[in-house]
């Protein structure tokens, strides 16, 4: 009997790789017809390197709050560490961790539930999440975009579900530290939202005691990770260059619009902002049906979220109840939906706060909001499909099946007929081909050409200071970068990011020798080196 037990749960754990596996190959494929990589992705690959090169607290490094660093940086680390720094990377970390976000949200979206509504649950994320059309792609599989942030809440919401102080509690509490470590949005989009959970499970049981364990884990996440920036600041770690800031009521007001047209945007509903192939008309409809049925299931799930504070189960609307049909409530199935709406709610409003323009680039926030979404969704259809009677549930299950198949044709067209453009690369040719290996430039011509000749040439990003004179990038960047190093180049583009351009450049280094053109760039050389302050800026 235990040799059975051992055989099966290996199963279990074989067929989870293998799917990771499948899904991680698939998704890499369509975010390289879905995007052309840029300096964020490739910074977030240099971050990953310094890690892997034992520069563990990147010490000497100058980021964001959203660092990243015990976020993101550690899968790219890993794959620094396996492959080195390659360009593949900027595409494989990202769909590796949106496949384990589908894999767990699946399995988020299963707990506590029957066998076939874990099937009809499963089926609905991966429709949703693992065939995206050609905007969700440009969102889900970027990075750093806060996916690593979504899959660690996932992860923990999957731990906490059983409310028991053991393992569980422990690693949940660390996921939740390490994502508060490296991405000050795992605030609101996890620790807060466990908190709160942990209040309703109060509410709901009418008991301390019932909510312990969720309210505890957000407590002890916050003060774990104050400890670890205390410490590593103490050691010596990166410096915080910025903070955040926050949207003001004019902006607010139309980021409800933007909500609107961006969410249906990622899931498929239309192009939305970001320039693709078009979207036939009957993809458009099957994609708005997932649309709806994941708003559905949100209102769904606060209205008996509400009944369950209340303790009121209407008889005529059975589904909203916390049984499983038998009569049998398993506490981890309200637990699961509590802890899923909590944080897509969480997300909602981080989207709302942090949106500062109209911007498209800001509907990266809503990756979130999509990823929890989904699986909250997923568990409100398994659950009302398996309420209903075999031949129904049978006629539903093959519907979902004839929707993840169009969801797949679609996926497949647009990755077969859009092809984006890499900017970056005739630049990288002519530096190659003309033997200019070590230059500087500004941000977004800097480290994805790095990335892009595995460091075959390294360009490291300047700006220009207050007078207007050219120094190290005190973004994103280690002072390693610049410190006793003489450049031969200098790059810039036709529109100048950070006074990054040619009156900048001859009021740093003197009157250029040569300045060539490639495309959107400008080459500058000189007859001597050059070299930078040892001052960055800001």
């Amino acid at each position: 009997m235990r040799g059975r037990q051992i055989t099966q749960t290996a199963l279990r754990i074989l067929s989870i790789v293998v799917g990771v596996a499948g899904l991680c190959a698939w998704l890499t494929f369509v975010s390289t017809r879905a995007y052309a990589p840029n300096a964020d992705g490739a910074t977030v690959v240099l971050e990953g390197s310094a890690l892997a090169h034992r520069n563990l607290l990147l010490h000497g490094w100058s980021l964001s709050l959203d660092s990243f660093w015990t976020v993101d940086v550690l899968f790219y680390a890993l794959g620094v560490a396996l492959i080195g720094v390659q360009p593949v990377l900027m595409h494989l970390i990202p769909a590796l961790v949106a496949a384990l976000c589908i894999m767990v949200a699946s399995m988020l979206a299963g707990l506590g539930l029957t066998r076939r509504a874990r099937v009809v649950a499963a089926v609905f994320v991966v429709a949703a999440l693992g065939l995206p059309g050609h905007t969700g792609a440009y969102f889900l599989l970027q990075g750093p975009w806060h996916v690593v942030t979504t899959l660690y809440c996932l992860l923990a919401a999957l731990l906490l579900a059983r409310a028991r102080f053991d393992w569980r509690w422990y690693v949940a509490v660390g996921l939740l530290a390490l994502g508060l470590s490296g991405d000050l949005q795992m605030l609101s989009l996890g620790v807060v939202p466990v908190f709160v959970a942990g209040l309703l499970a109060v509410a709901r049981q009418r008991s301390l005691r019932a909510g312990l364990v969720s309210i505890t884990a957000a407590a002890a996440a916050s003060l774990v990770a104050l400890a670890v920036r205390l410490a590593a600041e103490a050691i010596g770690t990166f410096r915080v260059h910025e903070s955040h800031h926050t949207v003001g009521l004019s902006q607010l007001a139309r980021d409800v619009g933007h909500f609107v047209n961006w969410s249906s945007a990622i899931f498929g509903v239309h192009l939305g902002p970001i320039s693709g192939p078009s979207i036939a008309p009957i993809f458009a409809v099957v994609r708005a049906l997932v649309l709806v049925a994941v708003v559905l299931a949100i209102a769904a799930s606060l209205v008996r979220s509400g009944l369950g504070v209340l303790r009121w189960a209407p008889r005529r609307l059975s589904w909203f109840r916390d049984d499983d049909g038998s009569g049998v409530v398993d506490q981890s199935t309200w637990r699961a939906d509590d802890l899923l709406l909590c944080m897509t709610i969480g997300a909602i409003g981080t989207f709302g706060l942090l949106t500062l323009s109209d911007n498209p680039e800001y509907a990266r926030y809503l990756d979130p909001v999509t990823i929890f979404g989904v699986a909250l969704g997923a568990r409100v259809i398994g659950r009302l499909v398996n309420r209903l009677a075999d031949r129904v549930w049978a006629f539903s299950l093959g519907a979902l099946v004839l929707i993840a198949g169009c969801c797949a044709a679609s996926s497949a067209m647009d990755a077969r007929t859009y092809v984006p453009r890499a900017p970056t690369a005739g630049l990288e040719a002519y530096l190659t081909a003309h033997h200019l290996y070590s230059g500087v430039g500004d941000y977004w011509a800097s480290s994805i050409v790095t990335v892009n000749t595995k460091e075959r040439v390294t360009i490291r990003p300047v700006v220009a200071n207050a007078s207007m004179e050219i120094v190290p990038d005190g973004r994103q960047a280690t002072i390693d970068w610049y410190r006793n190093r003489d450049f031969a180049f200098l790059v810039y583009e036709t529109r100048p990011h950070g006074h990054v351009n040619r009156a900048t450049a001859e009021r740093t280094f003197g009157r250029p020798e040569k300045i060539v053109r490639i495309g959107s760039y400008f080459v500058v050389t000189w007859s001597h080196p050059i070299a930078l302050s040892p001052h960055p800026f800001p």
